[in-house]
């Protein structure tokens, strides 16, 4: 990325959080190079070299009490809406106090934090109002029908049984119970896509992106030619295809030698 267009990106972001007194929302607004503003300002929170063009956002941010969010503190109002709602916030629905997506947050975050997740689950009634193992029997036609028909893991509250029960908890307890099962399950969706976007192409699309960003890109970063999330499809396969996180590595490693050699001459 050139020096010009870093500096310009952060003048088009400076001048959208003094207009509009906040963070821009994720798909919200691009800059004129198209790039989206929320997903470039939120990698660069993570870059040493940014950290004090992300302390002057902070700061104007402030003003308007909008300041950047610590995890705990999201994680004290991500708790506090469920306990209010007893429901999962649905995404682009409710934001934090900073303005960002709840649903994109949680939905990322607890893959780190599973502590986090048993927490939320505790303090929902969907997850305490029925056992699995006895009810199985009796909603597992209806379960896989939905599946098959969305051909994906539904989200929270898009799909229920005829009986009310959300298809998405019907899938959170059943990898508790019986993983393997939710593993075959996720194989299962992938050759029902099998004729729009093979396992194979999906693996040769992620390497030819994680080796053109020098990392694996992170949730709703980057897309394959179906539109579906990269790092999503990545963290449910990573387990099942054990060469692929290796092979990934290996990939940022000669890119990271590649760029090395490259600043040397």
């Amino acid at each position: 990325m050139s020096k010009e267009l870093v500096l310009n990106r952060m003048l088009e972001f400076k001048k959208f959080v003094i207009t509009n007194k906040r963070l821009p929302k994720l798909w919200e607004t691009k800059f004129l190079d198209q790039e989206d503003m929320r997903i470039w300002f939120n990698n660069i929170c993570k870059l040493p070299n940014f950290q004090n063009y992300v302390t002057e956002i902070n700061n104007l941010l402030s003003e308007y009490n909008f300041a950047l969010l610590s995890d705990s503190s999201k994680e004290k109002e991500f708790l506090n809406y469920i306990m209010e709602h007893k429901m999962l916030p649905l995404k682009n629905k409710v934001y934090f106090s900073n303005n960002e997506d709840m649903f994109s947050w949680y939905n990322l975050y607890r893959l780190k934090h599973r502590d986090f997740e048993e927490l939320v689950h505790n303090n929902l009634f969907e997850y305490e109002d029925f056992d699995l193992n006895i009810v199985w029997s009796n909603i597992k036609d209806e379960f896989l029908n939905t599946i098959k028909k969305l051909k994906r893991i539904p989200n929270h509250g898009e799909a229920k049984t005829s009986t009310g029960i959300d298809i998405r908890i019907i899938y959170d307890k059943l990898l508790i119970v019986n993983p393997i099962y939710c593993e075959k399950l996720l194989l299962y969706i992938a050759s029902l896509k099998e004729q729009k976007l093979s396992i194979a192409n999906r693996i040769q699309e992620l390497k030819t992106t994680t080796s053109s960003l020098g990392y694996i890109p992170e949730f709703q970063e980057s897309r394959f030619s179906d539109n579906t999330d990269m790092y999503t499809w990545y963290m449910r396969y990573k387990t099942i295809i054990p060469s692929l996180e290796p092979e990934l590595n290996t990939l940022i490693k000669e890119n990271n030698i590649k760029a090395e050699f490259t600043r040397g001459k």
